[in-house]
């Protein structure tokens, strides 16, 4: 996150980023308590920058109080998802019986290991939970899921999850 310093309402240009290197804390030196007519400066900071998944308290902006201004930021991201996976199957002949599929789940387009088996007792329906919606470094990770082949059918895929979603159905 990054925090810029104002004096008056208006920027000093003076920026911090705040992180967890530094324990979330730096400090502005070498600033004026008085403007060049002698009236004591006011001082807020501005985060500039939040992180994602947090929102910021106060719009981001916090007095500076005996020399110290709090910018408290709340966490707002939903760290889990649920990936739905469902099978429809089209063109089957009357008395026929549909196998069983497995489908693969992807994360940002390699193999997770994970499976699932879709077949008639499940109503070719299953589910991936508690699936980290970001990656080590914080960024939304891109799930995935892909069918194993079924002799003489043909796959085609309807969905595709989006990072900004929550959960999602893929409908093969």
């Amino acid at each position: 996150m990054t925090a810029t310093l104002y004096a008056n309402g208006k920027s000093t240009g003076k920026t911090v980023t705040l992180n967890q290197a530094n324990h979330y804390s730096d400090e502005f030196t070498d600033i004026p308590e008085t403007d060049s007519s002698g009236k004591t400066i006011t001082y807020t900071v501005v985060e500039t920058s939040i992180s994602t998944g947090y929102s910021s308290d106060n719009k981001g902006v916090a007095p500076v109080v005996n020399g110290t201004a709090t910018l408290k930021n709340i966490y707002t991201a939903k760290t889990t998802t649920t990936i739905t996976v469902k099978k429809n199957w089209q063109g089957v002949p009357n008395g026929t019986t549909t196998p069983s599929v497995v489908a693969t789940l992807y994360a940002n387009g390699k193999s997770t290991g994970k499976t699932v088996t879709l077949n008639g007792s499940n109503g070719y329906r299953a589910e991936f939970d508690n699936l980290p919606q970001t990656d080590a470094d914080g960024h939304a990770i891109v799930y995935t899921v892909v069918e194993s082949a079924v002799d003489g059918y043909t796959p085609t895929v309807n969905g595709q999850i989006s990072p900004k979603k929550l959960s999602k159905i893929y409908d093969f």
